[in-house]
């Protein structure tokens, strides 16, 4: 029988306040490793992002290589290319094979070990994070008018002067839709943490809580509770963001 009410808040209270309990751990630990990949995640790939955007929007040499690699995970199965990933990254998988060709050590620790599996994730997940930002950042960069930019180099302009005072402030909605989005979803980062590790190697993300508590112990009003909490955590972070990516560059039409 299901119990939905507020008692689910006074229980998730109370487990929460005594750390002693291994529910509480188990919660907690979901909680820090979450914040991991989307502080670290965000850190670097969101400033990696608008800059490979850019190259691929200037049509550098080598782009075309950049937008396969960049967009093949959108284009396979997400469960076939995290196959494919986890048997390179695997204890015997083509990483280890490629080091023993050149006389080095297996590589059987980079999902299996608590110091590597997390950061293994993270790059997997910001490898795949890449196809979308790009087509939402190039497409907003080939809306700037060229006759603009066709001025701004007449009179001196480099690259890096163009992208940062030109490209950045003028397609700065788009990004700031695409920040806030980041933003709103930091307590579901995560990534295929069931299939690459199934939570082992202090892995565990909020997202996989989740899935143990609906899909493995059958429970779902606590999880439900658990979901109000988080749209009551997340829309104040979200709002104030809002108001903050507001004040950096003044609305430009064109």
């Amino acid at each position: 029988i299901y119990k939905f009410g507020f008692g689910n808040f006074v229980k998730f209270w109370e487990e929460m306040t005594d750390p002693s309990t291994g529910y509480a751990q188990d919660f907690r630990s979901s909680l820090k490793n979450t914040l991991f990949f989307f502080f670290f995640g965000n850190l670097f790939s969101i400033p990696m992002q608008f800059l490979v955007s850019y190259f691929l929007y200037k049509k550098l040499p080598g782009e075309k290589i950049f937008k396969v690699t960049l967009y093949l995970p959108h284009i396979i199965s997400s469960i076939v290319i995290t196959t494919i990933f986890k048997n390179v990254v695997a204890a015997n998988g083509l990483m280890s094979s490629i080091s023993m060709a050149f006389g080095g050590e297996p590589v059987t620790y980079l999902i299996t070990t608590p110091e590597w599996a997390k950061w293994t994730i993270l790059i997997y997940n910001n490898w795949i994070g890449f196809a979308g930002s790009y087509i939402i950042m190039t497409a907003a960069m080939m809306r700037v008018p060229m006759e603009t930019l066709e001025s701004a180099k007449l009179d001196g302009c480099g690259a890096w002067t163009e992208f940062w005072k030109l490209i950045i402030p003028m397609i700065w909605p788009t990004m700031q839709i695409f920040i806030i989005e980041k933003v709103s979803g930091i307590l579901s980062a995560d990534g295929p943490i069931l299939f690459l590790t199934d939570g082992m190697y202090d892995t565990s993300t909020i997202g996989f809580w989740f899935y143990k508590q609906v899909y493995v112990s059958h429970s779902f009003e606590y999880p439900a509770a658990m979901g109000i909490l988080m749209t009551l955590f997340v829309a104040p972070i979200a709002i104030i963001t809002r108001k903050l990516t507001d004040k950096v560059f003044a609305d430009v039409e064109f």
